[in-house]
């Protein structure tokens, strides 16, 4: 126990009270919460000593080095959830951590804890320590009855958590703040909303909060708690009918597509009833335009952090800022955590309602429907697809994004075309592959594209294919890891350019939206306490050319796109 507060407080980097606090306290609970069971299960206390504080050491290693790289963001519960990516896409995650000083010490550790086990006899342990091993389970049970939840739930509300991993490792240290936003997890389960037919609800603090039918109940809200309010809601005009079987839409084949058996399926038959889009009255089939919504991996404007970057670095980009909405989206994380973003722009959900869903926001979506603007124009008549060229396991979106109102999602198992640019599939692929989808079936199309090509960390080698040389042209007063980026840069302008080409060519209106999930984690580029991206809104026909400036949230770009289609 001395080993894990002396840890504790040495990450918390004097945050914390001389005097005992929480966190002190909590360090104690998840020290005996390791040696209790070890100790049980081996009868060796000394090894059971010398796992446990392995294990401290390494959460203290991979603490330190995320706020290394995310700008102090500590270690938070739902990482858990994410552990199985790191081993599974080692090359997102290795590069940031230090990868020789921890093999150094497994070997160090392993051995001592191997001959200790080899050397030591197995004692018998006290009951004492039986108890402690058998009180964990004991009480995660307990806080998952009805009772307990609301038990854990009054008792939480006593520490004022504001569910901000850097405020909350401050005031309770991190291991008491993963301690906290553990019982708070697990005492505030996600609860669906749903309407009559079964299709899923907007919670109440959506950012832009469509009519509801008046024939919907209300129930309470997704992660809030908050209930709707009868009063508010409104008829709307009955969305055009889709088919009832969900299942003679066109699929992706293969094991990443929707019809995947590992994958959630959206239940049939959701025309029913009113829609809940406004203002689409009187509005036909062959007016409702494509959207088009582009999350593009990294970007940013680099010309805003240095004169030293090339002013025809975003020449595409320069050209749809001066013909549409444009301006900064307000994004919170640095560097990582793309879906918290993606999350955000997809519900209209602000980060504030959602409490520790969002750190990690689609743990609950890998179980219930969640209302989203997939969901918002697939009741109009929309198809809605989501193209992601990278493994479809990845953040485990294979689950979500079904559960997100989406018919298809379309990943590198089955991407009609793998061209890599660096180890990524390149972002004209994307484009081209969402510009089939124009000429592909009936009716208007909304697609999601989740960008790769930019995904760093921008290491030498990255380009060696691309290039004779190696490498990418280095340019004076640059980084070379700044070089690398923009290299790929260029090509999401390229893809801007292509997308906003292949829409006014179209038969039916477009809309295209795009935007940055977060900063390249560039330090010799990006300034201290930055964190928004870029975006734009464009669109061809009615309201072409018409330039506004706005910064907004990502939980408004939704409505945003809403708002161009003429609907709010």
């Amino acid at each position: 126990m001395p080993v894990a507060v002396i840890l504790h407080r040495s990450a918390s980097e004097g945050t914390l009270p001389w005097r005992p606090c929480f966190a002190d306290l909590s360090s104690c609970l998840v020290a005996s919460g390791l040696f209790a069971p070890l100790y049980c299960l081996s009868g060796r206390p000394a090894f059971a000593l010398i796992l446990a504080t392995m294990i401290l050491l390494a959460l203290r290693v991979a603490n330190t080095a995320k706020k290394r790289a995310l700008r102090g963001e500590p270690l938070v519960i739902t990482d858990l959830a994410l552990a199985w990516q790191v081993i599974r896409f080692p090359s997102l995650y290795l590069p940031f951590l230090p990868c020789g000083w921890i093999l150094l010490g497994i070997l160090i550790w392993g051995t001592l804890a191997g001959a200790l086990w080899i050397v030591a006899c197995r004692e018998t342990p006290a009951a004492l320590w039986w108890v402690v091993a058998a009180a964990e389970p004991c009480c995660l049970l307990l806080i998952l009855t009805p009772p307990g939840r609301r038990i854990t739930s009054r008792a939480l509300a006593s520490f004022r958590l504001e569910f901000d991993p850097r405020k909350d490792a401050r005031q309770f240290g991190p291991l008491g703040a993963a301690l906290l936003h553990g019982l708070w997890h697990l005492a505030h389960p996600p609860v669906p909303r749903k309407d009559a037919d079964g299709f899923p609800l907007p919670p109440d603090a959506t950012a832009w909060r469509p009519a509801l039918p008046p024939s919907v109940s209300p129930s309470p809200s997704t992660v809030s708690g908050s209930s709707v309010d009868p009063s508010s809601s409104r008829e709307t005009p009955p969305a055009p009918e889709r088919p009832s079987d969900l299942s003679s839409a066109p699929r992706a084949s293969g094991t990443g597509g929707l019809g995947s058996r590992e994958e959630p399926q959206i239940g049939a038959g959701n025309s029913a009833g009113p829609g809940i889009l406004t203002g689409t009255s009187g509005r036909e089939d062959g007016h409702l335009p494509n959207i088009f919504l582009v999350q593009a991996e990294s970007f940013c404007d680099p010309r805003e952090f240095s004169a030293a970057v090339p002013a025809d670095v975003l020449a595409c980009w320069d050209s749809l800022i001066s013909q549409g909405q444009s301006g900064l989206l307000q994004t919170r994380a640095f560097g990582a955590y793309t879906l918290r973003t993606e999350y955000a722009v997809l519900t209209g959900m602000p980060p504030s309602s959602m409490g520790t869903y969002a750190f990690y926001p689609y743990l609950g979506a890998l179980r219930h429907p969640v209302w989203s603007l997939a969901h918002h124009l697939r009741k109009l008549g929309y198809r809605t697809l989501c193209l992601h060229p990278f493994h479809r396991e990845f953040f485990y979106r294979n689950r979500a994004m079904p559960n997100m109102g989406f018919d298809q999602f379309v990943t590198l198992e089955n991407f009609p075309r793998r061209e890599n640019w660096g180890p990524y599939v390149g972002d004209l692929c994307v484009a081209d592959a969402m510009l089939d989808l124009i000429h592909e079936g009936e009716g208007p199309v909304f697609c999601f594209a989740i960008t790769m090509e930019s995904h760093g960390p921008w290491l030498p080698g990255r380009l060696r294919r691309e290039f004779p040389g190696g490498d990418a042209p280095m340019l004076p007063d640059l980084d070379p890891a700044v070089c690398r980026y923009l290299e790929h840069l260029r090509h999401a302008d390229q893809m801007l350019g292509r997308l906003r080409d292949g829409l006014a060519g179209a038969d039916r209106p477009g809309i295209l939206g795009w935007y940055g999930d977060h900063l390249p984690n560039l330090p010799s580029l990006i300034r201290s306490g930055e964190t928004a991206t870029p975006y734009v809104i464009w669109q061809t026909g009615a309201g072409a050319g018409d330039m506004i400036r706005r910064d907004i949230r990502p939980e408004d770009m939704g409505g945003c796109l809403l708002s161009r289609a003429g609907w709010r």
